[in-house]
């Protein structure tokens, strides 16, 4: 799998990217009581996109800072695939997606809306 894969999910876009995680980064999500790591949860329904597998996801201390090349709102963080076989993110409404070992620059999509001339949030 090549740097710049992507990946989506609802309002949560997925790509591979080559970068450590290192002292810049810290830990933000602790998983859920049943062990899953959630990228995010719908707000209508409640759904969870919900990493199964042995993963870790980080966030930079300064999300501002250029290696996001996102606007702050849209990032969620880098999450570290570490198992070998890989880990599967798994979303009520969507079909799963399977991922190798790696990391992932994680963020939320956003959609243009041309009659109203602005840029919106993709709601899931």
């Amino acid at each position: 799998m090549a740097a710049g894969v992507k990946f989506a999910q609802g309002d949560i876009l997925i790509e591979r990217v080559f970068v450590s995680v290192d002292h810049r980064m810290k830990a933000v999500v602790e998983p859920d009581p049943d062990g899953v790591v959630v990228l995010g949860r719908g707000e209508r329904s409640g759904h969870r996109h919900a990493v199964h597998g042995n993963a870790n996801l980080y966030r930079l201390v300064n999300p501002g800072h250029q290696q996001t090349r996102m606007p702050d709102e849209l990032y969620v963080g880098h999450l570290v695939v570490r198992d070998r076989k890989g880990a599967v993110v798994r979303h009520e409404e969507h079909a799963p997606i399977a991922l190798r070992p790696g990391t992932y620059r994680i963020r939320r999509q956003r959609v243009f809306t041309a009659r109203q001339a602005r840029v919106e949030l993709v709601r899931d």
